[in-house]
């Protein structure tokens, strides 16, 4: 049964997004892990790479740590934010 868990990294509210180190660690069943988005987070400094996580339960978490078997299948989907117009956009490089 445990080895449907694994261990991700998330922050917890906006004030952690910016401080760099901050978070708390959770373990979450695979199973109720429907969807994984990798975005960018605004950190005291710059920005870093993290993942939108949403669960079969509706909850959404960000998370700054994934495992790495899990991260392995995101590695080519890397967001590029440019500016069109004056207004920031992102474009995925992994255009389906």
């Amino acid at each position: 049964m445990q080895d449907k868990f694994r261990k991700f990294k998330l922050l917890q509210d906006k004030e952690d997004s910016l401080v760099e180190g901050l978070g708390v660690t959770m373990l979450i069943n695979l199973d109720h892990l429907v969807s994984i988005k990798p975005i960018n987070v605004a950190t005291s400094d710059g920005v870093v790479q993290a993942y939108w996580l949403r669960l079969s339960n509706g909850k959404k978490y960000k998370a700054t740590e994934i495992p790495d078997e899990l991260a392995g299948q995101l590695k080519g989907d890397i967001i590029n934010y440019s500016k069109i117009g004056g207004q920031e956009t992102d474009q995925s490089s992994d255009l389906h």
